[in-house]
């Protein structure tokens, strides 16, 4: 796992989250899904202070991550899907057009996590 700086990926301007540009170059460089889970603070931190974050994330989480900078090692990606499968199903076209929007949606969606955590 690496971390790197990104030139620009989200910024706040006046307390007011802006739209995602994209870096230029990745901020976070996963290799499995402990690393994830080690920066998954960091990386919802990033996701909420993203324009419409939420709702990208729930549209589709793996053009968000590369979105943000986060870039999965195939291993990464592989095991995340394992572990919830359901994550390689989100439209690619949906994603597209709210992430064109340039607006903030009414109804703001603020994550705790990545994933559901299953209790035993």
């Amino acid at each position: 796992m690496t971390k790197r700086r990104s030139t620009h990926a989200t910024t706040r301007i006046a307390g007011e989250s802006v739209h995602l540009e994209g870096p230029e170059r990745p901020w976070l460089e996963v290799n499995s899904l402990d690393d994830l889970f080690k920066h998954e603070a960091a990386i919802v931190d990033r996701i909420n202070q993203t324009m419409n974050g939420g709702y990208l994330f729930m549209t589709n989480p793996l053009m968000l991550f590369a979105d943000i900078g986060v870039v999965l090692s195939k291993r990464a990606r592989e095991d995340l899907i394992r572990l919830e499968p359901r994550i390689g199903l989100e439209s690619q076209v949906a994603y597209r057009a709210l992430r064109s929007a340039k607006e903030q949606q009414n109804l703001r969606i603020n994550l705790r996590g990545l994933l559901e955590r299953k209790t035993p």
